[in-house]
């Protein structure tokens, strides 16, 4: 008989820690210039599937979790950008380039996708 496996808060806290360090590896940018507090607006999870998907949902989950733990002081949105096997959601990201406040919510085989498709020039480091 298979156990769930339920996550544990540590398992959650490194979640949230890499989407956080992801978000904030973007730096300073004009929507949020020195001396200024992140998030200054409120934050936009975006998933790339659609509502109800395991992406969508621990978008949604995590995303609940840091409004639950009051992680920020900033509202935080969710919206789903289906299509094109996730080229609706890359593009949107890539018009949104140096907010910081937008996130893409993404799994591995995506990510891994969007990284062998030169012409969407999303920056996965910066």
């Amino acid at each position: 008989m298979s156990r769930v496996h339920r996550r544990t808060r540590a398992e959650w806290f490194v979640a949230v820690l890499l989407l956080v360090s992801g978000a904030a590896a973007h730096g300073q940018s004009p929507a949020t210039g020195p001396g200024q507090a992140f998030p200054s607006k409120p934050l936009e999870f975006v998933a790339h599937t659609s509502a109800g998907s395991g992406t969508d949902l621990f978008g949604r989950n995590v995303s609940q979790l840091l409004e639950k733990e009051k992680i920020f002081s900033q509202a935080i949105t969710h919206s789903n950008r289906v299509g094109g096997l996730g080229t609706v959601a890359f593009n949107y990201i890539k018009s949104k380039r140096g907010d910081p406040h937008v996130i893409l919510t993404v799994a591995t085989g995506s990510m891994l996708n969007a990284a062998s498709r030169l012409e969407l020039e999303l920056p996965l480091i910066s």
